[in-house]
């Protein structure tokens, strides 16, 4: 029977962030040459002739404007107003702290075209990828969530302003710390974030078919998987029936996920698509 792994984290963040950049980047920049003069930003709220077109309030832009973000009063964050807070603080960011026309990539691919829709798209990603399940799981007692320890994580990230990157939020150690599963290896789980934690290990809760959780142990090198199950650790897949790392030019595969980044699998073999 076949089994959807749901790994814990922001890694499926990717998915709605995409190549957003931040105006407030740290990285270095070349100085070999001088930078293009950018115009002047507009004022006030505009529709940019982006593709597709994107609405920015451009009185909003910039530091300032990100830390603009709303959290509840309350000194906690409750498992309800997670993803609400989440969507919320995250799409205040990408349109105070990305260019226009970064914006527009991630507004075609989710279907966003301001910052309400974009709030209404991750909230749909929220609750669908990173936290279905864990109100539930809290109330039954299989998550120790810390409520006070969310919320300081998400101040902590919007007093950032545009240095800290977009995609970074769950992720961050303050957030991960905040929410500890209680459920051992073999046990029923019904979200990600239920499996207890444990050193040198990563430990996932992978559903059946019918819906059914069970915390399991993701494999390492040279361990016997499944293909099926995906039960290898992050960066290793499985590969003539052992996890391994992904396949180097000249090696067995049977797809081209088995192969490095940049190869394909047209002959059982990984190899370069077009051969320099």
């Amino acid at each position: 029977m076949s089994a959807r792994v749901m790994r814990r984290g922001g890694l499926a963040l990717a998915l709605l962030l995409g190549v957003v950049g931040c105006k407030g980047s740290t990285e270095p920049t070349v100085q070999s040459e001088p930078a293009p003069v950018r115009a002047a930003e507009p004022r006030g709220t505009q529709t940019v002739a982006t593709t597709p077109p994107v609405t920015i309030d451009f009185d909003r832009r910039g530091a300032e404007g990100a830390r603009t973000a709303e959290l509840p009063a309350a000194e906690e964050l409750a498992p309800v107003a997670f993803c609400p807070s989440y969507s919320g603080v995250v799409c205040r960011k990408i349109f105070a702290c990305a260019e226009p026309e970064s914006i527009a990539v991630d507004a075609e691919a989710q279907g966003f075209s301001d910052e309400a829709t974009c709030r209404a798209a991750l909230m749909r990603f929220c609750t669908g990828l990173l936290l279905p399940g864990v109100v539930e799981s809290v109330a039954e007692g299989r998550v120790r969530w810390d409520g006070a320890g969310f919320k300081r994580c998400f101040a902590g990230w919007v007093a950032l302003g545009c240095e800290a990157p977009l995609g970074d939020l769950p992720d961050r150690p303050e957030c991960r710390d905040s929410a500890v599963g209680t459920v051992e290896v073999g046990a029923l789980c019904g979200s990600a974030f239920d499996c207890a934690k444990a050193d040198g290990e990563e430990r996932v809760c992978a559903f059946d078919e019918e819906g059914h959780g069970v915390c399991e142990r993701l494999k390492g090198p040279g361990e016997v998987c499944d293909l099926v199950k995906g039960e290898c650790r992050e960066g290793l897949v499985c590969r003539g029936e052992r996890c391994q790392a992904p396949g180097g030019i000249g090696e067995v595969c049977l797809f081209d996920a088995d192969c490095q980044a940049g190869l394909a699998c047209p002959d059982k073999q990984c190899a370069r698509l077009f051969p320099r």
